[in-house]
């Protein structure tokens, strides 16, 4: 399954996000897709690939955003 602009809009685009920064140029509709391929190059390559499930991420989001310092701070990728 595609990633969705519809399904994004509730994250703000952030659950996508370590793979907008990995691959700027790449089409959005294949987001979910790249995302699942990093995460099982991490698994195979024992690395920690850090996520949180969606309330988890969308309170950091609201907390983060709610502070001029917002741009400083590290907000997780949901993988929903």
């Amino acid at each position: 399954r595609s990633a969705s602009f519809i399904g994004t809009i509730p994250h703000l685009g952030l659950n996508y996000h370590t793979v907008h920064h990995l691959f700027p140029s790449v089409d959005f509709c294949h987001f979910r897709k790249i995302q699942l391929i990093m995460m099982k190059a991490c698994i195979d390559h024992g690395i920690e690939y850090e996520y949180c499930e969606f309330w988890d991420l969308y309170k950091q989001m609201v907390k983060s955003f709610a502070t001029a310092s917002s741009l400083f701070v590290e907000v997780k990728t949901y993988n929903g």
